[in-house]
């Protein structure tokens, strides 16, 4: 990013990024590098170093969650907790009392690795969930002196959780017996450890499984409940063993039983991970029933087919020219800009039997939406679709191939975005391909780059792949299945094909929380994509600032990185990104404050007129100044043990 500057607009910090900023402003606050170099060091001290080691951290919470309309008893295990004087939940509705604080502070000096990540603190408390609370995950934070910690999930159900059984039940014939539907709070108390249960299904009865915990991979986003299905049946050489019937390496699992019985559900973890405070929530419930999945319970394979699974609307077109300025905004109806490059003529073939359209691609424009009519398996007989379209179809059975012919001209700019609403990756593998007149690839939406020891080739399906038409041709729109040995009803498809629209993408907030001691400062980091050419600049607003609170921009010094393995054609793949830096700090005569939530969102401008604002993200923000000499003693070495009545 070349250029940065920095406004102050009916309190809101507003920092605008990119090559030309052309943007008007009343009042502009210019900060150098050397500037921001003495502002920092100058704000390093005792209180910022001992603020930062010693922020609470949640890690675990029993129960997972509970009923709304009632109380229950929460455990929280974290570390550095001492001091912690409140429960603070991002939603209205719930209230919570701590009843005590236990601290065991680890001698650093004498501790071995392992010993410093488990948690030494853990805290009673009694937590009330509203009545007018919604159903499903909100966030919890604990509030202490030394500001705010990170955040974990506790689930709201408009049932009552039972907890499993005090009695062992790691054994088959141990199996705690439950009612269908149910939801259940347990516990991993130690690695290895499996807990059974054993319930009813009748006949062509279908169920689903699901569990979510605090367990993870590497502290990664992997939840490490696995579950496995069992049918009592025995063997000849040992009478109690169950027949496994279905496994899961994921946390959720739905099965249809032949036969009516009473069956074994197993659940364990990914290598036996567990130990004190690991936990997990698991419902049983009909299939029909199954509640959606957020964000936070999505599994590499969930990952890989998000994209697929997006739905492509017809009001696409107006959702993509709501991220920038359109030529309507900027009062002409085309411009040679290559930002607008996209607002370009096409005429449309005189042949068509479709209703007229403006001669040009523009905000309005409206989406031709079509089905795929078989045969179309031969360029003979394809389909002659006009831009822009959405098709729908489906590659009904192995080797069926699906084509559409369209025309383009010199210099033609294309965006080819696919969904796939039922089946996806690793089962439906769509490769889209463009031909020209002669059979020749132009592009298709399989990645290349090299990866392993720098010898493997390594190929990806994407969702989205753009093109510049280098010369006027007749094309044709080639979809199947990766691999001709598999189609079936299933694998369906939608494919738009669209001008290729310079847009804000994707902006991601790096930073989970922020917590300000007075004279200090933190750190934003924001992520911008550039999506289709944009090359605009991208005003970045901070809202809800309290008193003593400022927001400026930063420059960071980008560190050395190794030179990338080869990659083929990545820019019809991915857009570009830029890194923005917004330094928060707190005056030295700021008040303590509450987790208060900052908002930032984000505006593009192009040819110096903003376009509309667009949310970023909500990020709770804490102004708290710690009691040096408890947070001296905390890590000493002295226990602490604190009642609260």
């Amino acid at each position: 990013m070349k250029l940065q500057h920095l406004r102050q607009e009916k309190g809101a910090w507003r920092l605008t990024l990119g090559r030309k900023p052309k943007l008007v402003t009343r009042k502009l606050v210019l900060l150098s590098v050397a500037g921001l170099f003495l502002l920092s060091s100058a704000i390093y001290g005792e209180e910022r170093a001992l603020a930062t080691l010693g922020e609470p951290e949640l890690i675990s919470i029993f129960p997972l969650g509970g009923q709304r309309g009632s109380t229950f008893e929460a455990e929280v295990r974290g570390k550095n907790l001492d001091g912690v004087s409140a429960l603070w939940f991002l939603q209205p509705g719930f209230r919570a009392e701590i009843k005590k604080i236990e601290c065991a502070v680890v001698d650093a000096k004498a501790a071995n690795a392992s010993d410093l990540m488990e948690p030494n603190c853990s805290i009673q408390a009694q937590v009330e969930i509203g009545q007018d609370v919604e159903t499903g995950r909100h966030s919890l934070r604990l509030v202490s002196a030394r500001g705010m910690s990170n955040s974990l999930s506790i689930r709201v159900s408009p049932e009552a959780p039972l907890v499993e059984t005090g009695r062992p039940h790691s054994r088959s014939w141990q199996a705690q017996p439950l009612n269908i539907p149910v939801l259940l709070n347990g516990k991993i108390s130690k690695k290895g450890e499996l807990d059974y249960y054993t319930f009813d299904a009748q006949q062509g009865q279908e169920l689903y499984f699901h569990a979510v915990s605090n367990i993870r991979v590497n502290q990664g986003n992997f939840d490490a409940v696995q579950l496995a299905l069992y049918e009592p049946t025995g063997s000849w050489f040992d009478s109690q063993r169950p027949t496994r019937l279905a496994v899961s390496d994921e946390p959720r699992l739905t099965y249809q039983f032949s036969k009516p019985g009473r069956y074994l559900l197993e659940v364990g973890t990914h290598l036996g991970i567990g130990g004190p405070g690991s936990y997990y929530q698991l419902q049983i419930t009909h299939t029909n029933e199954a509640p959606p999945k957020d964000e936070k319970e999505l599994t590499d394979i969930d990952l890989l087919r998000r994209p697929f699974t997006r739905e492509l609307k017809e009001g696409r077109l107006q959702a993509l020219w709501a991220r920038t300025v359109s030529a309507k905004q900027l009062g002409t109806k085309k411009t040679s800009s290559s930002t607008l490059d996209a607002v370009d003529a096409v005429e449309r073939p005189k042949e068509t039997h479709l209703p007229p359209r403006s001669a040009s691609f523009s905000v309005d424009e409206v989406l031709t939406v079509l089905s795929e009519k078989e045969p179309n398996d031969v360029s003979s007989v394809a389909m002659e679709i006009v831009l822009p379209v959405l098709i729908n179809g489906s590659i009904d059975h192995p080797g069926d191939i699906d084509r559409f012919r369209f025309k383009v001209t010199t210099g033609k700019r294309l965006a080819f975005e696919l969904e796939t609403p039922e089946s996806a990756p690793p089962e439906f593998n769509p490769k889209v391909a463009i031909l020209d007149e002669n059979g020749k690839e132009l592009l298709n939406n399989i990645y290349r780059t090299v990866g392993g020891d720098g010898d493997d080739w390594i190929k990806t399906i994407q969702t989205k792949v753009i093109y510049t038409f280098e010369r006027e041709a007749e094309c044709t729109l080639q979809i199947r299945d990766f691999t001709p040995r598999y189609g079936n009803p299933s694998f369906k498809y939608r494919v738009l094909i669209r001008p290729q629209i310079p847009h804000v993408g994707k902006i991601e907030v790096k930073e989970d929380h922020v917590n300000l001691v007075p004279g200090e400062s933190r750190k934003l980091t924001i992520i911008v994509e550039q999506e289709e050419g944009f090359d605009g600049q991208v005003a970045l607003v901070v809202e809800n600032l309290s008193p003593g609170l400022l927001a400026f921009a930063a420059v960071d010094v980008e560190p050395d990185r190794p030179a990338p393995l080869a990659e083929i054609n990545k820019e019809h793949f991915f857009p570009r990104s830029q890194k923005a830096t917004i330094l928060l700090i707190a005056s030295a005569d700021a008040a303590n404050t509450m987790p208060q939530l900052l908002r930032i969102s984000a505006r593009p401008v192009v040819g110096g007129k903003l376009g509309e604002p667009l949310l970023v993200r909500d990020i709770p923000l804490m102004v708290a100044k710690p009691d040096i000499k408890a947070v001296r003693a905390s890590a000493g070495g002295s226990a602490l043990q604190q009642e609260r009545k």
